[in-house]
């Protein structure tokens, strides 16, 4: 999933070439955005006519409406004039390793050993992994709503 292994800095195979991960700033109309990349400077998006758009916990979306200002977003694209067409665009996700201190139920706040996450019955449809019991080691991809603060799985597996 993209954003897993996302960087501050900047990084450019060629001139043109575009990666970084920043804030969001706004977002313009379901395709255009505004970030502020750690670096400092803002770069303005827009997303490809074919572009990998994955938000929060629910994956794969069609376009940057579910992004929120002050999401942490990472983007890959190219530079062309003075904006970015992104070829994807997705939230930053943090991996979480852990012991379960209980059995995996959807739809509500899961404890464990690495601290707590709202778990999507979604999440764990889409996770299958119906081995993981409480004492069970897990590795999952959480996601911070900027909204709330809170830490959302967006896939749970065993580690």
């Amino acid at each position: 999933m993209l954003g897993l292994d996302a960087s501050p800095a900047r990084a450019a195979v060629d001139p043109n070439s575009a990666e970084f991960t920043g804030v969001l700033s706004s977002v313009s109309n379901p395709t255009t955005a505004a970030v502020r990349a750690h670096d400092g400077g803002t770069e303005f998006v827009s997303t490809a006519d074919v572009c990998s758009i994955v938000h929060g916990w629910e994956g794969g979306v069609e376009d940057l409406t579910p992004f929120v200002v002050g999401e942490e977003v990472i983007v890959r694209g190219t530079r062309a004039q003075s904006r970015v067409i992104a070829s994807e665009f997705a939230s930053v996700y943090r991996e979480m390793h852990g012991s379960l201190l209980e059995d995996l139920v959807g739809d509500r706040t899961i404890r464990t050993s690495a601290g707590e996450f709202h778990l999507p019955s979604v999440v764990l449809e889409r996770s299958n992994v119906p081995d993981l019991r409480a004492g069970s080691r897990f590795v999952a991809s959480v996601w911070i709503n900027p909204e709330t603060a809170e830490p959302f799985a967006a896939i749970i597996r065993s580690d």
